[in-house]
């Protein structure tokens, strides 16, 4: 009686087991469906502008950039509306603000990140010490300063992000640090590329003491002038001039230049 009563438990315990790796089994199963459904959702989400878009980290110098990638990433923060958290800049404990205001990423700071200015009067008193979320809409940069329009403030000493990998495609819901996003806005300036597109024409500038060309090219289809070019060396125009496609120029970003990608210490490659 006692080895049959045995023999029953045993044979219980062991469905058991395999009762409970089934379980484990399909609970594994469904959570790497899900797994695969998010990824999936996540990439159907992504608009064509988020594909196609590149950062410095992607340059490979021997790999050209078409003109029109590059100033799409270069300028893919114009008139997109972010939330930064930041501190107001002035010359006492406190300020009021009125209708503009320039922002730093730490108080008493010399270097101004943001030029920021108010749809309406606001006669708003903050600290300097404060740290104030502000939601406005890039316009473009301005001696290095970011200009935003439509501003408002939306909280004072509040949570923010310190996300450092920044997008405007996918923004964090709190505001973000002043300093995070200004350096993310400015990280193509000083990186080496290599750019591809269609020669458009030759600006050539006499100096007293030299003289500087600027080879503008534009995108191939539209015509639009995309990215500038000073050269170190002038160039030959009149081959250009028989071979406007597929014009290959390597050399470092600087800043905007009349609504282009500026690069400068610019070299012939093909």
């Amino acid at each position: 009686m006692k080895k049959s009563i045995l023999y029953l438990l045993v044979v219980v315990f062991s469905f058991s087991i395999i009762a409970c790796n089934n379980e484990s089994n399909s609970n594994s199963d469904s959570d790497n469906q899900n797994n695969q459904e998010n990824i999936v959702d996540e990439q159907t989400e992504m608009s064509p502008e988020e594909l196609a878009r590149i950062t410095p980290a992607d340059v490979d110098i021997n790999k050209p950039i078409p003109v029109t990638d590059l100033y799409n990433s270069f300028f893919e923060w114009k008139d997109k509306e972010v939330t930064v958290a930041c501190y107001v800049k002035m010359y006492m404990d406190s300020d009021e603000i009125i209708a503009s205001i320039d922002l730093i990423g730490e108080p008493g700071s010399y270097d101004i990140l943001f030029e920021c200015d108010f749809t309406d009067t606001l006669n708003q008193t903050v600290n300097k010490d404060d740290l104030v979320a502000i939601k406005g809409t890039i316009t473009g940069s301005s001696f290095s300063r970011i200009r935003m329009k439509d501003c408002e403030i939306i909280g004072i000493n509040e949570e923010y992000s310190e996300e450092t990998e920044l997008s405007p495609y996918r923004m964090p819901k709190e505001p973000v640090l002043a300093q995070n996003l200004f350096d993310v806005f400015h990280a193509w300036i000083g990186v080496e590329v290599s750019v591809i597109g269609y020669y458009n024409s030759t600006t050539t500038s006499t100096l007293s003491d030299n003289v500087i060309c600027r080879i503008d090219l534009a995108d191939p289809e539209s015509g639009k002038k995309k990215v500038g070019c000073t050269m170190v060396s002038e160039p030959d125009n009149d081959y250009l001039k028989d071979n406007r496609n597929d014009v290959v120029i390597k050399g470092i970003v600087e800043e905007e230049s009349f609504g282009k990608v500026a690069l400068d210490q610019c070299v012939m490659v093909e």
